[in-house]
C-alpha cells in the first residue's frame, strides 16, 4: 500500500508538472472509440449526447461531426455563430498531439468573433462565430485548430481572463493543439482572432481530483462533481492507527454522517439509489474512477450505485472487526453515482477521481539520445535523417537538427513528431564542409545531443532558373523569360501541349541568354514549359515550369506586386465599366499568407483608375527601395515604350517622411524572391523613373539607380551603388505630399535612352538620359515598367497610357572609364590656441602634397595616395596664420590633368591662459572676455581657442547657443581639454543646462562633464572627433537622437574608418538619454553609433529609456558601408516606445519602435558586444540584431520586454547568412502576455549558461528554469537612478541575490571599479593676462631691472622690476695667487655673474716645501681616504676646497653634507630668479 501511494504521489506531481507546460502534448491520442454521453444542463448534472469517449479512457472528444452537432449544447461544448460548415481538408500534416489534419474539420462563417462590434482579440465575444464551453469539473480543454501567420487563437474564461493565446509567428500556418486548463463551472470562450477558424478536433480531460476530510465536509453543494447530501456531516478526529488499501493513514479527520442512515424510499438503502439521509453523490464528467477511504463496521456493506441502480461496488465486512477498505468503482461520463454504508454511519477519510489507463511519461534517463544516421547532399542542400522517438510519454517533446558552417549556424530544423525516424532538408548557400548536430529536448531537463555529423567538400549545385514572364506575341508565338544563372553554362528549353507525352528540346548557349521566343506553337492550346541551367562541371539545376495558353492575339498582362522591402499593398482598380478589383497581399512577418505578385485588371489606355492606400512599409531611400507596384514587362531589345499616368494624393494621415514617393519606374528586375517564399529583403535592383519623393524635396525629380549586378535582389555583396536624382524646377510651398496634390509623370524608352516627364503647376518639363542598357543588367530579356507608390501615402492613379513601339536595341552610353579631376579636400578647421596645428586632408588621386605654414615659412612634402587622410602639424602663431597646399598629381591614365592644385586655409590662433589653466565661461560671456571671473568668455570662442590641457568651466546658469568643438581644437593623449560644468543639473533647472540647442564634439581628445541638454532641435549631443569622453551627461528630449556619435564632413567609408575621418575611439560614459522623439515618431534614439562611425567607439554606465525609437541604434546601411565594431558595457535601457509624458492609454495611441538595444541594420557585419547590460519593459525587442549577423551578447539580462507582435530577444538575419552570433550568460525572461513569442536565437547558442525565453517560461540545456526568485526585486516600476559617483543604483532592481548564479550568468552592473566611477576634472589656476615681455633694463647682482609687457589677447600693457639677481657664486675655487716656497698663495670662489667682480670663501694657499715634487698640495687628511688617493696637477684652477682641520672624522661627514645641501639651495634659488627674469 504504501508504495502504490508513493507511485500516486510521483504520477500526480508528474501530471500537475505537465498541466503547467504549454508545450506538452496532449495526453490521449485521437484513436478513441464512440460512445454516447449526455450534455451538461447543470453545473451538477451531466447527460450525453453527441460527444465521444472511449470506454478505456477518461477523455471526453468531440469530432468534426461532434461539434457542428453541438450548435444547441454538447456535455458543456456549445458552437456559437452562423456558417459552420464541414470542411474537408487536404492539409498533409499533424497536430502537436499527433492528430492528423487531413480530413473533415468544422469551419466557421465569415463572421469573425466579435466584441461590442469589434474584432476579438483576448476579449469575451459576444457575437460571430466562436466555441463556447462551461466545464464540469476541472481539468484540460484542448483544441486542434490551424492558426494562419500572425493570427491569435484565444481560450478566453468568463470573467475576460486569458488561459490560452497561441500566436503564430512563423512564415506559414501552423497546425496546433491549443490547451487550456479549466475550472469546474467556468464558462470559456475559443476563437481564432480577426480570421476564420477551422477546427478538426476539440476534447476534455479532467484533472484528477482529491477530496480530503475538510473538503468533503464544505461539498454540501457541487464541489468539482461532488455532493454532500443529508444533514448532520462532521468532521471527526480519529484515533484508529491503521492504514487504508491504498496506504492512507486512518489517524485523523474524517467526515462522520449524521444520524440519518442512506434511505431508499423510507427504508434502509442496500444496494439502491439512496433519496434521503446520509450519502455521497458524485457525478463523472468522464470515464474514470472514483476510489473513497472509509471504514465499515462488522457485517456492514459499504455500496457505490449507480443512477441507474447498477452496483458499482460493494464491499462487505464479513469479518469480526471493522475493517479500513479503500472502495473503488470504475464510473462514466455523464453518469452520477451514491456513495454510502448501508445501514450505519459512514465515516470517510478520502475520495478521489482518477484518469482510465493514465499513461506514465518515460523517464528522461532512459530515452536515448538522438542519433544522425545520415545525410544525403542534393544539388542546394541537405536532407538528415535522424533516429529518435518525439512524443511526450516515450521520448523528446522536439528534436532540433542543426546545420553549422564555417564556426556558424546555417540552418535549424525542429522535428515535432516521431515514431522513431524523421528526416529535415536545409538549403546551403555556398559549397564547403558542414556539420549537423540533433538535440532532444524536454522542458526540465538536460538537452541530450547527437554525435556530430560531418559533411565534407559539399559542392552547391546550380539554382534554377525561374520563368518569369511568358507572353502571347500573337500568331502562335510565345516569348519566355528566366532568371540569368551567374555559373550556368547554357540552358534546355523544353516545351510541349499539356497532356501530350512529345516535347520539344531547345539548348540556349550563352550565360546572358536567359529569354527565347517560342515559334509555331497551336493557337488554343496549353503549352508547359521548362527550363534547365546547365553547368560546365555537369550539374543541372531543377526544373522551372510555366504553363500559358498560346493566342492568335498579342497579349499584354498587367500584375501588382510588393516589391522590395514594401511588406504590404492593398489597390483598388477599377475599372471603366465600374467593376473593381480588391487587392490584399503582403509579404512581411506579419502577413497571414505571404504574396508578393497577383495578375491584375488591364485599365491602361482606358478611364479606369487604381487607388493605393497608405501603408507604413516600404521606401525610396539612399540604400535601398521597396513600394506597390502596378506592372507589366517589356522586351527592351525588341520594344521602345512610353508610360504616362496622373498621381493625386488621397490620403497623408500617416505623416509622409524622406523615404516616402509615387511615379512611373522602369526596373532591371522585379524586387521579390524568385525561388522560394516571398520576403522583404528583395530591395536591391536598378531602375529609371520620375517621380515625387521626399517631404524634404519640394521638385519631381528623374531618379535613376545603378550598380547593381545580381539576379538575386536580396543580394547586394560588393555593389557600389550609385543614386542619381536630377530635379524639375522647384514648386511653390512647402507641403508636396498634401491631400489633393496632384502631378503627372512619364517615362519614355527610346533609341537613344531614357526620358524623364513631369507635368505640374510648372508645366511639361523633360529630362533625357542617353543610356537605358543599365536596366538591363540584373536581368536581361525584360524590363519591368509601372506606376509605384511608397510609404505613408495613399494616391488615386488615373489617366493610365500605355505604348510601345519597335526598338533598335538598348542604348549603351559611350564606354569612357570615369576620369578623377584631381583635388584635395581640406577637413581641418580655422581655429586653433595650440601653436602646432594639425593640417587634414584628403587628395583623389595619387601624388606629391607640399605644405608651408606662414607662422615658420617652413615648407613638409610627401608621397600622398588616393583618399589618404594626410595630417601635417603645422606651427601657427597668434593671430592669423595661411597654410598653403599644393598638390601635384602623379601622371595616370584615369586623371584629367597633372596641372599642380593649391589650397590655402586661414586659421586664427589665440591664446587664453597657459596650458594647464582654466578658462571661466558663463551663459552671458562675452567674445571680448578674457576667461577670467572678472570677465568671462563666450562658450563658443573658449571651446575654438582651447589649448591642449586647458579646462573650461562652465559656470551655471542657461546656455541656449549651439556649441560646436570643431576639428583642429585638440587636446592630447596625456592632455585632454575638459569641458565642465561648475554643477549637474538634477532636473534641467540647475546647474548648467544647454536649452533649445545641442553639443557637437568635432575635435578630439576631449573630456565633456557634467552638462545637461534639453530640447535640443536635433541631435543633443553629436560626437564626430576621436577619443573623447561624454561623461556624466544628460539629454533630455532632443528632437533626434540623444547622444550620437557619427561623421561630420561627408568622408567616404575607407577615410572614415582608416582615416579616422569617421568618429573612432569615443567613450560616452555614466550618460542618461530620454524622452527623445522626432517629428515623425520613428527615429530618435536614446543612444546611437550609427550609419558613419569608427571603430573602438564605446558607452559605459548609461541608461537609456522613454525614448520614442531605440534604447541603442547601431544602424548601417549598404550605402555608406560597414561601421566601426561598438561595445555597450554595464548600461541599462528600459521602457523605449513611448516618452514619460505620454499617454498610452489614450484611444489610438501608437507607440515607437521601442527596441532595449539594436544593434545593427543593413544586413552588415558589425561585431557589435553587449557586455553586463539590463533591458526591462521595452516596447519592442529588449535585444535584436536587427539583420547584424555577428553580434555578442555576454552576461546580460533581459526582462518583461515585447510586444504580441516582438520577441523579448530576437537575433535575425537573411536566411542565406552564416549566423554568426555569440550568446553566453544570458537571462531573458518575459511573461505570455507581453509575447508568447520564443526567444529568436540561434539553437547553437542555447546552453548552460544561457536562460532562453520559450513564449511562457526560461530554461537553460540543462533544463534549469529562470525564476523571479533570483533577483532581489522585480518590480520594474523602479526606476534606475545615480549614486554620486556617477555609477548606477538600480535600488536592487534585477540584482542578482548573491550565490544563486555563477558570476558568468546574467549582468551584475559594475558600481566599484575605477572604470566605473566618475571622477569631475580638477579645475587649475584660472587663466589671466599672457604678456610677451621685453626687457628694457637688464638686473645686475645687486641692482633691480625692468621690463616691459603688452598681453596677446587684449594689448593691455605693463612694466614691472626685475628682481636683483643676488651674486651667484661658482661651486669650485679659482687660485688667485699661487704659493711659493717663500710666499703663501690665496683662492676663493668667485661670482658667475659677467662683470661682477665680487668672490667667497678666500683661503690661503700655503707656501710650497723645498723639494717637494708637488707643486700645491692639497692638505694633509689621513682620514679622508677618497681625498687622499686623489693627485693634484698644480695647474687646476678648480681645486677642491679644504677639508676640515680636525682630528674627529666623524663630525667631518655631517659638516659635508651640510655644504651639500646648502649648494643645492643656492642653485635652485638662482634658478629659480633667471626663471623670473626670463
Amino acid at each position: 500500500m504504501v508504495l502504490l501511494l508513493q507511485i500516486y504521489e510521483k504520477e500526480k506531481e508528474a501530471f500537475f508538472m505537465r498541466k503547467r507546460t504549454k508545450r506538452m502534448l496532449s495526453v490521449l491520442m485521437a484513436a478513441l472509440m464512440v460512445v454516447s454521453i449526455m450534455p451538461v444542463t447543470g453545473s451538477n448534472n451531466i447527460v450525453a449526447k453527441a460527444s465521444t469517449a472511449s470506454a478505456e479512457s477518461s477523455v471526453v472528444t468531440w469530432s468534426a461531426a461532434d461539434i457542428l452537432a453541438a450548435q444547441e449544447g454538447d456535455s458543456g461544448l456549445v458552437l456559437c455563430g452562423s456558417g459552420w460548415a464541414n470542411n474537408n481538408a487536404t492539409d498533409d500534416k499533424t497536430f502537436e498531439d499527433g492528430f492528423s489534419a487531413l480530413g473533415d474539420n468544422a469551419k466557421a462563417g465569415s463572421t469573425k468573433a466579435q466584441t461590442d462590434g469589434k474584432t476579438a482579440a483576448g476579449t469575451v465575444p459576444d457575437n460571430g462565430c466562436y466555441v463556447k464551453y462551461t466545464a464540469p469539473v476541472n481539468g484540460t480543454l484542448a483544441i486542434n485548430t490551424k492558426i494562419g501567420k500572425n493570427k491569435t487563437f484565444y481560450v478566453i474564461a468568463e470573467d475576460g481572463t486569458k488561459v490560452a493565446e497561441v500566436k503564430n509567428g512563423t512564415s506559414g500556418s501552423t497546425y496546433n493543439t491549443v490547451k487550456a486548463e479549466v475550472e469546474a463551472g467556468k464558462t470559456y470562450y475559443a476563437y481564432l482572432g480577426g480570421a476564420t477558424a477551422q477546427i478538426w478536433q476539440v476534447y476534455f480531460t479532467p484533472a484528477e481530483a482529491e477530496w480530503l476530510a475538510a473538503d468533503i465536509l464544505a461539498s454540501t453543494t457541487y464541489n468539482n462533481g461532488l455532493t454532500l447530501c443529508g444533514t448532520g456531516w462532521a468532521n471527526n478526529n480519529a484515533t484508529d492507527d491503521k492504514t487504508f488499501d491504498d496506504g492512507f493513514s486512518a489517524l485523523g479527520d474524517n467526515a462522520k454522517a449524521g444520524s440519518a442512515k442512506a434511505q431508499t424510499n423510507g427504508k434502509n438503502s442496500a444496494g439502491t439509489v439512496p433519496d434521503s439521509g446520509c450519502y455521497i453523490k458524485y457525478t463523472a464528467a468522464a470515464n474514470g474512477e472514483l476510489a473513497i477511504d472509509t471504514k465499515i463496521g462488522k457485517g456492514k456493506t459499504f455500496y457505490i450505485v449507480a443512477e441507474d441502480g447498477t452496483k458499482a461496488a460493494e464491499v462487505k465486512n464479513s469479518t469480526d472487526a471493522s475493517t479500513y477498505n479503500t472502495v473503488k468503482a470504475k464510473v462514466e461520463a455523464g453518469k452520477t453515482y451514491y456513495a454510502y454504508l448501508g445501514g450505519a454511519t459512514a465515516q470517510i477519510w478520502k475520495v478521489y477521481y482518477s484518469q482510465l489507463n493514465k499513461k506514465t511519461v518515460v523517464d528522461w534517463e532512459s530515452v536515448a539520445k538522438p542519433v544522425i544516421s545520415k545525410v544525403e547532399a542534393g544539388a542546394d542542400g541537405f536532407t538528415v535523417t535522424v533516429e529518435g522517438i518525439v512524443d511526450e510519454y516515450n521520448g523528446a517533446e522536439d528534436i532540433v537538427v542543426t546545420m553549422l558552417h564555417n564556426d556558424g549556424q546555417a540552418g535549424e530544423a525542429v522535428i515535432k513528431r516521431s515514431e522513431g525516424t524523421a528526416t529535415v532538408n536545409f538549403t546551403a548557400h555556398e559549397s564547403g564542409d558542414y556539420t549537423f548536430v540533433a538535440t532532444a529536448q524536454r522542458l526540465g531537463c538536460a538537452d541530450k545531443a547527437s554525435d556530430v555529423y560531418e559533411v565534407k567538400d559539399f559542392i552547391l549545385g546550380v539554382k534554377m532558373p525561374t520563368i518569369t514572364w511568358a507572353e502571347n506575341k500573337g500568331n502562335g508565338e510565345v516569348y519566355l523569360d528566366w532568371v540569368n544563372i551567374s555559373d550556368a553554362k547554357d540552358y534546355t528549353l523544353t516545351y510541349k501541349v499539356k497532356g501530350s507525352d512529345e516535347s520539344t528540346a531547345v539548348k540556349i548557349d550563352g550565360i546572358t541568354e536567359g529569354d527565347y521566343t517560342v515559334k509555331n506553337l497551336t493557337v488554343g492550346s496549353t503549352y508547359e514549359f521548362s527550363v534547365v541551367a546547365n553547368r560546365a562541371d555537369g550539374y543541372c539545376s531543377a526544373v522551372s515550369e510555366k504553363e500559358l495558353s498560346v493566342t492568335a492575339d498579342t497579349q499584354k498582362n498587367w500584375y501588382v506586386s510588393t516589391v522590395g522591402s514594401a511588406q504590404e499593398t492593398k489597390a483598388t482598380i477599377t475599372e471603366a465599366d465600374g467593376n473593381a478589383q480588391v487587392i490584399n497581399i503582403a509579404n512581411g512577418d506579419t502577413a497571414s499568407k505571404k504574396v508578393a505578385t497577383v495578375e491584375a485588371k488591364d485599365i491602361t489606355n482606358t478611364t479606369g483608375s487604381m487607388e493605393i492606400q497608405a501603408k507604413a512599409s516600404g521606401k525610396i531611400s539612399d540604400d535601398e527601395d521597396g513600394f506597390s507596384y502596378y506592372y507589366t514587362k517589356v522586351n527592351p531589345e525588341k520594344e521602345n515604350f512610353e508610360l504616362t499616368a496622373t498621381f493625386t494624393v488621397t490620403d497623408a494621415s500617416l505623416t509622409p517622411d524622406n523615404q516616402t514617393g509615387f511615379g512611373v519606374v522602369v526596373a532591371d528586375t522585379l524586387g521579390v524572391n524568385n525561388w522560394g517564399t516571398p520576403s522583404y529583403v528583395h530591395k536591391y535592383f536598378n531602375y529609371f523613373s520620375s517621380m515625387m519623393y521626399s517631404s524634404k524635396i519640394n521638385a519631381p525629380t528623374m531618379r535613376y539607380i545603378t550598380g547593381y549586378t545580381s539576379a538575386d535582389t536580396s543580394n547586394k555583396d560588393g555593389v557600389d551603388r550609385v543614386n542619381n536624382n536630377v530635379k524639375f524646377n522647384q514648386l511653390t510651398g512647402t507641403d508636396m505630399f498634401k491631400v489633393g496634390a496632384e502631378y503627372t509623370f512619364t517615362v519614355r524608352k527610346t533609341d537613344d535612352g531614357y526620358e524623364a516627364v513631369a507635368t505640374t503647376e510648372n508645366g511639361t518639363q523633360t529630362q533625357k538620359l542617353t543610356a537605358n542598357d543599365f536596366t538591363s543588367v540584373q536581368e536581361d530579356g525584360t524590363v519591368v515598367v509601372g506606376v509605384m507608390v511608397a510609404r505613408k501615402i495613399g494616391v488615386k492613379i488615373t489617366d493610365i497610357k500605355f505604348t510601345t513601339s519597335e526598338s533598335k536595341g538598348l542604348a549603351t552610353s559611350e564606354v569612357v572609364e570615369d576620369k578623377v579631376t584631381p583635388s584635395i579636400r581640406v577637413y581641418s578647421s580655422n581655429t586653433c590656441g595650440a601653436g602646432e596645428y594639425e593640417y587634414t586632408v584628403v587628395p583623389n588621386c595619387a601624388g606629391t602634397l607640399k605644405v608651408t605654414g606662414s607662422a615658420d615659412g617652413k615648407a613638409i612634402s610627401k608621397e600622398v595616395t588616393a583618399d589618404e587622410v594626410v595630417r601635417i602639424p603645422v606651427a601657427v602663431n597668434v593671430g592669423s596664420n595661411t597654410i598653403k597646399a599644393e598638390f601635384e598629381p602623379a601622371a595616370a591614365a584615369n586623371i584629367t590633368s597633372t596641372t599642380t592644385v593649391t589650397s590655402e586655409t586661414n586659421v586664427t590662433r589665440k591664446v587664453y591662459g597657459e596650458a594647464g589653466q582654466t578658462i571661466i565661461v558663463t551663459p552671458d560671456g562675452k567674445i571680448t572676455g578674457d576667461g577670467t571671473e572678472e570677465s568671462p568668455l563666450d562658450i563658443n570662442t573658449a571651446v575654438s581657442y582651447a589649448q591642449p590641457g586647458q579646462t573650461i568651466l562652465m559656470k551655471n546658469g542657461v546656455y541656449d547657443k549651439w556649441i560646436t568643438i570643431n576639428r583642429s581644437v585638440c587636446g592630447t593623449a596625456d592632455k585632454p581639454i575638459n569641458l565642465v560644468a561648475e554643477s549637474i543639473s538634477t532636473d534641467g533647472t540647475d546647474g548648467v543646462v544647454l536649452s533649445g540647442a545641442g553639443l557637437t564634439v568635432i575635435g578630439s581628445y576631449w573630456h565633456v562633464y557634467g552638462l545637461y541638454v534639453k530640447d535640443s532641435s536635433g541631435v543633443g549631443i553629436q560626437v564626430s572627433g576621436n577619443y573623447n569622453t561624454i561623461d556624466m551627461c544628460t539629454v533630455n528630449h532632443a528632437a533626434n537622437s540623444g547622444v550620437q556619435i557619427s561623421r561630420n564632413g561627408g568622408a567616404d567609408n575607407y577615410a572614415g574608418i582608416q582615416g579616422k575621418l569617421w568618429p573612432t575611439g569615443n567613450l560616452i560614459k555614466n550618460c542618461e538619454s530620454f524622452d527623445n522623439c522626432d517629428a515623425g515618431r520613428n527615429d530618435a534614439d536614446g543612444f546611437a553609433a550609427k550609419l558613419t562611425c569608427g571603430e573602438g567607439n564605446r558607452f559605459y554606465g548609461c541608461i537609456s529609456h522613454n525614448n520614442i525609437d531605440d534604447g541603442w541604434d547601431l544602424y548601417a546601411k549598404s550605402v555608406s558601408g560597414i561601421i566601426g565594431s561598438v561595445t555597450i558595457e554595464n548600461c541599462v535601457a528600459y521602457n523605449n516606445g513611448w516618452l514619460t509624458t505620454d499617454d498610452v492609454t489614450a484611444a489610438g495611441y501608437n507607440y515607437g519602435e521601442g527596441n532595449g538595444f539594436k544593434l545593427g541594420g543593413g544586413y552588415l557585419k558589425g561585431g557589435h558586444k553587449l557586455i553586463n547590460c539590463v533591458s526591462f519593459g521595452n516596447h519592442a525587442k529588449g535585444i535584436t540584431s536587427n539583420s547584424c549577423p555577428d553580434i555578442s551578447i555576454t552576461r546580460c539580462t533581459a526582462y518583461n520586454n515585447g510586444n504580441a507582435d516582438s520577441y523579448s530577444i530576437g537575433l535575425n538575419t537573411m536566411d542565406s547568412m552564416l549566423k554568426e552570433w555569440k550568446v553566453s550568460g544570458l537571462i531573458s525572461m518575459s511573461k505570455a502576455d507581453l509575447t508568447a513569442k520564443a526567444d529568436l536565437i540561434p539553437f547553437s547558442q542555447h546552453g548552460d549558461d544561457n536562460y532562453i525565453y520559450n513564449g511562457s517560461e526560461s530554461y537553460n540545456n540543462l533544463g534549469q528554469k529562470a525564476t523571479d526568485e533570483w533577483f532581489e526585486s522585480v518590480d520594474t516600476t523602479i526606476r534606475p537612478s545615480r549614486n554620486a559617483d556617477g555609477t548606477i543604483d538600480m535600488h536592487n532592481l534585477l540584482v542578482i541575490k548573491s550565490g544563486v548564479l555563477s558570476d558568468n550568468v546574467g549582468a551584475r552592473l559594475d558600481t566599484t571599479s575605477e572604470e566605473a566611477i566618475s571622477v569631475k576634472p580638477q579645475v587649475g589656476e584660472v587663466v589671466s593676462h599672457v604678456f610677451e615681455w621685453t626687457t628694457t633694463k637688464e638686473a645686475t647682482c645687486t641692482e633691480k631691472g625692468e621690463k616691459h609687457g603688452i598681453c596677446t589677447i587684449c594689448g593691455h600693457e605693463e612694466t614691472r622690476e626685475i628682481e636683483a639677481l643676488g651674486h651667484e657664486f661658482a661651486n669650485e675655487f679659482t687660485v688667485d695667487k699661487e704659493a711659493t716656497t717663500t710666499e703663501e698663495g690665496s683662492k676663493s670662489q668667485h661670482c658667475l655673474h659677467a662683470g661682477c667682480t665680487e668672490k667667497t670663501n678666500v683661503t690661503v694657499i700655503p707656501k710650497l716645501t723645498a723639494g717637494s715634487e708637488e707643486v700645491n698640495p692639497t692638505p694633509s687628511t689621513p682620514d679622508n681616504k677618497d681625498d687622499a688617493n686623489v693627485p693634484s696637477t698644480g695647474t687646476d684652477s678648480s681645486e677642491k676646497a679644504p677639508a676640515a682641520q680636525t682630528g674627529d672624522t666623524m663630525h667631518a661627514v655631517p659638516f659635508a653634507l651640510a655644504m651639500i645641501i646648502s649648494a643645492g639651495v643656492v642653485v635652485i634659488e638662482i634658478s629659480r630668479k633667471k626663471k623670473a627674469v626670463r
